[in-house]
């Protein structure tokens, strides 16, 4: 899980005052840490959200990465 987001990013203080929207990244790697295997666009899977969809909490990253080993598995990356 990435360092929350807060949208708009302005250059200077000009809407600290302001509501921003916290948005959230988690990003899922998967693949050999020895760097055998190259990074290819197919081990790595992206999930955004804001906080107007859902919350950060351990059920939305844990409902990612349940997710995320379903699919792997059915497309035979654990045999």
């Amino acid at each position: 899980m990435q360092k929350n987001m807060l949208l708009p990013k302005p250059p200077d203080q000009s809407v600290y005052y302001l509501r921003q929207l916290n948005c959230f990244n988690l990003t899922i790697v998967s693949g050999c840490s020895t760097g055998i295997e190259t990074l290819r666009k197919e081990n790595v899977s992206i999930y955004s959200w804001d906080e107007y969809e859902m919350k950060k909490s351990l059920n939305e990253i844990a409902s990612a990465v349940f997710k995320e080993l379903k699919c792997r598995s059915k497309s035979g990356y654990f045999e």
